[in-house]
């Protein structure tokens, strides 16, 4: 599967998915993918690192990390991209339904600016948030070591955050980076936190976390 992935990419890159078609899911999607094709163009790739993230039953996740060196008239840029190729059981193959690449500058943590409910603008790292919740006529920032009630709404809170954080319910957003683990039909978080998630939405839900999980 990481052999597969690694040539995916390759043929995808020189426009070449004619040699890799059959490796595709029906309902496939390709995500973020432009820039790095519109850099294949004129960029040497200097060096691939590809490894199984996870595994069940009918899906896995490979990591990709890409380097690039641009060469244009300013001289010589290097360019990361991390890509995420989610691989799903059909029958007895297995094909990729989704590919999602970022430039890893896109991932570094970014602060959030939220007001209290006490009127004191507050600044929290994405990275410290763990989830947010929606309860009554206020939101509740759970973080690392401690909890803010904010006037904001969830649905603004979730339109400010990066794509790292998933509404799994109307009442909960949560960090993917938080997730320990998943199951019908609620996630487990590493500080022992279990949030539901609906029958309906679970499989979304699920694809969506094995996208953006990062594991060290």
């Amino acid at each position: 599967m990481v052999r597969l992935s690694r040539r995916f990419l390759e043929s995808y890159m020189r426009g070449e998915t004619w040699e890799v078609s059959g490796l595709l899911h029906p309902e496939a999607a390709i995500r973020g993918t432009g820039e790095v094709l519109q850099y294949a163009a004129y960029s040497q790739i200097e060096e691939k690192e590809f490894r199984l993230l996870c595994r069940d039953v009918n899906t896995a996740v490979v990591e990709g990390n890409v380097l690039m060196e641009e060469r244009s008239g300013k001289g010589e840029q290097k360019k990361g991209w991390n890509v995420l190729l989610l691989w799903e059981r059909l029958g007895q193959e297995w094909k990729i339904r989704r590919v999602q690449a970022v430039w890893n500058k896109e991932r570094k943590s970014r602060s959030l600016s939220v007001h209290a409910v006490n009127g004191t603008e507050v600044f929290i790292w994405e990275k410290q948030i763990c989830y947010i919740e929606a309860l009554q006529s206020r939101s509740y920032i759970h973080c690392l070591h401690k909890t803010i009630a904010v006037r904001t709404s969830m649905q603004r809170i979730g339109e400010l955050l990066s794509e790292q954080f998933i509404q799994i319910h109307r009442s909960f957003i949560v960090n993917a980076d938080a997730v320990e683990a998943i199951r019908r039909y609620e996630v487990k978080l590493f500080d022992g936190t279990c949030l539901p998630v609906p029958e309906k939405k679970y499989r979304a839900v699920k694809e969506q976390i094995l996208m953006r999980k990062e594991v060290f």
